[in-house]
């Protein structure tokens, strides 16, 4: 399947070449945002890096049309990742993996208060545990407290905030 993809794609002319990049461009685009460098290392994968230079001039394309925007990736991204518990330092590192060169805090995007999405990560997580704090040894208590600071720190937040946080419960 895959060669005859090639053998199909080769004999085309570069206009040719180029509808098609822009057609697979628009159908990627209906499905979901994505940033451009997402869409331009996927376009590559399905027609070669020979045809690098239509891909870009395909994406300046749709890129001036409105219809690829890497703020509203970024937008589109950081609501969903902050309504499942992750925060902002995942979500940055994340974006910039991506190719977005905006932070979080850069963007006009409403996001729930990550102090308080990650207390109820930790309620759900470790509730039971932290309804016996009272009863448990110190040592259960050291190992507890730094299973949720892991934890929180592989989510995302700031170590201010987890501190803050862990002192909280304690």
């Amino acid at each position: 399947m895959k060669r005859s993809f090639q053998n199909w794609y080769e004999n085309l002319d570069d206009k040719e070449k180029k509808q098609a990049i822009y057609k697979k461009a628009c159908f990627y685009l209906s499905r979901r945002e994505y940033s451009r460098k997402e869409l331009l290392d996927k376009l590559i994968r399905k027609y070669g890096l020979e045809s690098e230079e239509l891909i870009l001039e395909v994406l300046d394309f749709v890129q001036d049309k409105g219809w690829q925007s890497d703020k509203r990736f970024a937008e589109s991204y950081v609501r969903s990742k902050a309504a499942r518990g992750i925060g902002p330092r995942r979500i940055n590192r994340e974006l910039q993996q991506k190719g977005v060169d905006l932070k979080v805090s850069d963007l006009e995007v409403e996001t729930p208060n990550f102090l308080e999405k990650a207390e109820e990560m930790v309620w759900k997580k470790y509730g039971k545990d932290l309804k016996s704090w009272e009863g448990m040894e110190y040592e259960e208590k050291y190992k507890l407290k730094g299973k949720i600071q892991r934890f929180l720190a592989y989510r995302g937040l700031p170590f201010i905030e987890i501190e803050s946080l862990v002192a909280e419960k304690e």
